[in-house]
């Protein structure tokens, strides 16, 4: 089954067995699938996504925790094994994956993107190289865009410097047991929605998300998030609608071109319990089982990702709580015109 929760789409036809597998991959979906507009955007389409990967390798260094965050830009043999046994990632596959892509895509008027191998493995990979979801995936990417312009008009790091420098949303330095990035999300009492609204929040949280597949490992490996609701107040509630929570969802479940493998909620208060049966009915089954409760027990945190990649706050070995917002806002703003260009 596919380890990915943004790859869920079902076609009508199955006209061979390599699509009837492929099919069998993907998720089912409560969202039903839209097919591009004509009247898309097509300015709004070009995204060189590439750039950023390339502009990896002069990153400014950053220091979370009193760890340097370091970008990896290879891939160890390891990660070869994994990706092969994972996401079928062999020569073979990826050459007919690419070649099959490129053909979806030039059959699509309205998409305009990079035609570059990095670019189409960015979609490829959650999807275990099977080209007709990751074009449909690619397709849901910029489908997500014109539904919700006013999510992504003028993202980019230099417009969300305030939100960045009140260190609600942390990258981890020191990778999980499995070697997925980690990054923590601050969504108790120390969110304070009147300064930074959930959409400011979301924005930040597609920066950085969008930042980290850029990451060869990463797409391998994916990604675990930690939400941490300490002292989360009942006040906070009317902030999180129907509308926010089924748009959020459906950006992860179908848009977000990433292996999000588990999402953890710590020290959560019972109002919890309330935003949750927000979110509850735009759950796919998989996304469901991957969001662990914790509260303030650290024992099942520790097991699934690790002392040494969590703080010492969370039951960690190494790494001590220290403000590192504005070095994190400065170190994104490094992709400020990439951004720009989206």
């Amino acid at each position: 089954m596919e380890e990915s929760t943004s790859c869920s789409m079902r076609e009508k036809n199955e006209p061979n067995k390599q699509h009837r597998d492929e099919l069998l991959s993907e998720d089912k979906s409560e969202f039903c699938e839209e097919v591009l507009s004509n009247e898309l955007n097509k300015d709004a389409l070009m995204v060189d996504l590439v750039s950023l990967k390339n502009s990896l390798l002069t990153a400014p260094k950053i220091m979370v925790y009193g760890k340097e965050l370091k970008i990896v830009t290879t891939i160890t043999d390891k990660f070869k094994e994994r990706a092969q046994k994972e996401l079928r990632e062999t020569p073979e596959v990826v050459a007919e994956a690419l070649k099959e892509i490129r053909k979806l895509v030039k059959g699509d008027s309205d998409l305009f993107i990079p035609d570059q191998d990095d670019f189409y493995t960015i979609f490829l990979r959650p999807c275990k190289w099977y080209p007709t979801s990751a074009f449909h995936l690619i397709q849901r990417y910029y489908r997500f865009r014109v539904n919700y312009p006013y999510v992504v008009e003028n993202l980019t790091p230099m417009n969300l410097k305030n939100c960045f420098c009140s260190d609600l949303l942390i990258p981890l330095p020191i990778e999980c047991n499995d070697g997925s990035r980690l990054i923590i999300i601050h969504g108790g009492a120390k969110w304070k929605p009147k300064e930074h609204s959930i959409y400011e929040l979301f924005r930040c949280i597609i920066i950085m998300l969008e930042g980290a597949v850029k990451e060869p490992k990463t797409q391998i490996a994916g990604v675990q998030v930690i939400i941490d609701g300490k002292n989360l107040p009942f006040s906070h509630v009317p902030h999180i609608t129907p509308k926010f929570a089924a748009m959020l969802v459906e950006w992860i479940q179908r848009c977000l071109p990433c292996r999000l493998k588990n999402i953890h909620v710590i020290n959560q208060p019972f109002i919890a319990n309330v935003i949750f049966s927000i979110f509850k009915p735009f759950l796919s089954e998989k996304l469901y089982k991957r969001i662990h409760f914790h509260g303030t027990n650290r024992e099942k945190l520790i097991n699934m990702i690790g002392k040494e990649a969590l703080p010492k706050e969370y039951g960690g070995l190494e790494l001590s709580e220290s403000p590192t917002g504005e070095d994190i806002w400065h170190f994104f703003c490094h992709w400020q015109k990439e951004f720009e260009s989206n």
